[in-house]
């Protein structure tokens, strides 16, 4: 059985009321805590005056503040220069449209985000789950690395999960470095519930699922973040997920002696 599909039905048992999160997108049934859902930092002002614009974009930045709508192209151009209400009100309009793109969307989420809006973090996660890593530009995805760290930094769960899932080789964000994979070890930590360990321990044993017939090169670092995850959560779904991959693993590593 796959990893996935195995800590899927291992945590329906274990923790019955648990929400339901997107199984392609975290590899992770568990939500985490509301409070850690919640943090959100504010990474640049935005745009707080009318200098550098048109006389066109001043009175389209009037109507916006004035709650007039404002055609979609004019809200385009006021978050291109900074505008975070702009950005916030052109993602509505994108989310409304068929045949808004994924990268449009993650990136005006983004620049929202960035100015403050928080709540607009998952819209930016969804749609950048939907990215390709070798076609997204580089000034965008460096746009969602500017507005998501911080946000992982500061302790919201979902920003830390989405640092690592969109970090590694021929992923969105490249090669995750010793660094950051130590920061992100010490913000889980803080958090204290578990969750993020078993989060990259399911990743490390997704990918060892994939490729059975090479050596499991991070099986001790699977085991210690198992064992972490088990020793420091008091949620009794992650504790019986990280106790029954672990005695997976054991299986596993005396079916290959």
């Amino acid at each position: 059985m796959m990893i996935r599909a195995f800590l899927m039905a291992t945590i329906a048992l274990s923790a019955p009321a648990l929400a339901q999160d997107r199984a392609d997108r975290v590899p992770m049934t568990i939500p985490p805590a509301a409070d850690t859902k919640a943090i959100s930092v504010q990474v640049t002002e935005g745009r707080r005056s009318m200098r550098g614009l048109s006389t066109t974009l001043r009175n389209a930045r009037t109507a916006m503040h004035d709650g007039v709508d404002v055609d979609p192209d004019l809200l385009r151009q006021l978050a291109d220069r900074g505008d975070g209400l702009a950005a916030l009100r052109y993602v509505r309009i994108l989310q409304g449209n068929p045949a808004s793109t994924a990268s449009d969307l993650a990136y005006y989420a983004g620049l929202a985000v960035q100015t403050g809006r928080g709540y607009l973090l998952d819209e930016m996660l969804e749609a950048m789950d939907r990215l390709d890593p070798e076609t997204e530009p580089r000034d965008r995805i460096n746009l969602y690395i500017s507005a998501l760290y911080p946000q992982a930094w500061a302790g919201n769960a979902l920003a830390l999960d989405a640092v690592y899932r969109f970090n590694g080789d021929g992923k969105l964000f490249g090669a995750l470095s010793d660094r950051t994979r130590d920061r992100l070890l010490d913000e889980m930590r803080q958090i204290g519930d578990g969750r993020g360990q078993l989060g990259i321990a399911i990743s490390l044993m997704e990918a060892r699922a994939e490729n059975r017939d090479s050596p499991f090169a991070e099986e001790g670092r699977a085991r210690a973040l198992l064992t972490e995850a088990a020793a420091s959560s008091n949620h009794p779904g992650i504790i019986a997920a990280a106790n029954t991959l672990l005695s997976t693993l054991e299986a596993d590593g005396r079916t290959t002696e």
